[in-house]
């Protein structure tokens, strides 16, 4: 599956630090003691970082728990991953709750099994129900030239630079009679996997619409040149959601042994 790296919302420099330091040694004060600078200490932290330990909770985030979308189930594993750790480093751990947005999950299977995750669009179809089609790149999606053989067929494309023109680019495979739409962010590189987005569509479409990670892009492209490529395509949407901050402490000039 292909996963998103976005961290679940914690205090970001508790997590960096207090997660990676190496089994022995003692937090450092927060702030400088009568003026003095907090350079110093600043560095002793970075000294005592285990950069190995802080990838096995990385990796363990992102594979073991993987996509963690704002306030659905992988987010709230995150964060009781999260608290467990900062509690064996012995701070007082709380969840802090609070409303986000519905959520509308993509997801793209293949015959092999393996199913991506992406950005569903509100305003195409979402349905557990999926579209099944082989899947054909469209290079451009400006003209409707561009869009000659695709009747039955799930379109996919890079996105426009603006909502105005990708919006346009779905309408007019629509209209050729794709079966379903997927556009690919631009944004990312080899090194820097993108993240998947969802679609803002002015209009109504009966046809799936999803948003894919620029690395998802270059990999469904890549078997795509191998041969035939069929997917399926289905959505869910979450509603009534809750996120989750991590928030640890301790008391002033406690040592906490980690």
């Amino acid at each position: 599956m292909m996963r998103n790296y976005k961290m679940p919302k914690v205090l970001a420099s508790l997590l960096a630090a207090s997660l990676a330091f190496s089994s022995v040694g003692y937090a450092a004060p927060v702030e400088g003691e009568k003026g003095k600078s907090t350079y110093s200490q600043d560095q002793k932290i970075v000294a005592r970082v285990d950069a190995e330990r802080a990838i096995e909770h990385i990796k363990y985030l992102s594979k073991e728990i993987g996509t963690r979308p704002g306030g659905l189930e992988a987010e709230k594993r995150s964060a009781d991953y999260i608290a467990k750790t900062l509690k064996s480093y012995g701070y007082d751990v709380e969840y802090q709750y609070f409303p986000v947005a519905d959520q509308y999950i993509a997801n793209v299977a293949f015959s092999d099994g393996s199913v991506w995750e992406m950005g569903a669009a509100p305003n195409g179809v979402i349905s557990n129900n999926g579209v099944k089609a082989e899947v054909v790149y469209v290079e451009g999606g400006t003209s409707a030239s561009d869009f000659s053989d695709v009747n039955g067929k799930v379109v996919l494309m890079a996105r426009a630079a603006s909502t105005a023109d990708y919006r346009a680019q779905v309408g007019s495979a629509v209209q050729a009679g794709a079966s379903g739409v997927i556009l690919q962010s631009l944004v990312g590189s080899r090194g820097n996997y993108g993240q998947s987005f969802n679609p803002s569509l002015a209009a109504k479409y009966d046809v799936p619409v999803f948003g894919a990670a620029y690395i998802q892009g270059e990999w469904l492209k890549e078997q795509m040149e191998k041969g035939t490529v069929e997917i399926s395509l289905s959505a869910e949407h979450f509603s009534n959601l809750q996120s989750v901050n991590v928030i640890a402490q301790r008391k002033q000039n406690q040592r906490i042994r980690m």
